[in-house]
């Protein structure tokens, strides 16, 4: 009987982290406006929502959808993580809220770090033009 590992269920989790630190810089564009309290790893994080007379919290879940294979047939990695950004921050919008985070999740089957890279710079573009 194999060992229980990630490794052999396919997660390379050295893969993984080599991946986090590749987008360190992406990733501390978007904290640059955002009141993070304190952050736990890269699972969770708590926001300061002080500034606020009566704080509510909206969350919002949307996708790329259909268009999603159409941008990855015409290598247009950028604009899909754009699209993914503006989804969400419109559904929070419609709720007259302020889009203040944005909760990530790629699923993959395997680390591209190249292409999610480039997915990534799409997200962050568009989450600083939405001071999100």
């Amino acid at each position: 009987m194999s060992e229980f590992t990630y490794k052999n269920a396919g997660v390379d989790i050295h893969e993984a982290a080599t991946f986090v630190h590749d987008i360190g810089a992406l990733r501390a564009r978007t904290e640059a406006k955002r009141q993070l309290m304190q952050s736990f790893g890269l699972f969770a994080a708590t926001y300061d929502l002080s500034g606020y007379r009566e704080p509510v919290i909206v969350t919002g879940c949307d996708g790329v959808g259909t268009k999603l294979e159409l941008l990855l047939h015409h290598d247009l990695l950028e604009i899909a993580g754009k699209d993914l950004v503006a989804m969400n921050v419109n559904d929070v919008l419609t709720t007259g809220c302020d889009p203040v985070m944005f909760l990530d999740y790629l699923g993959i089957s395997h680390i591209d770090r190249s292409r999610m890279a480039r997915l990534i710079s799409g997200m962050v573009d568009y989450l600083e033009s939405c001071d999100c």
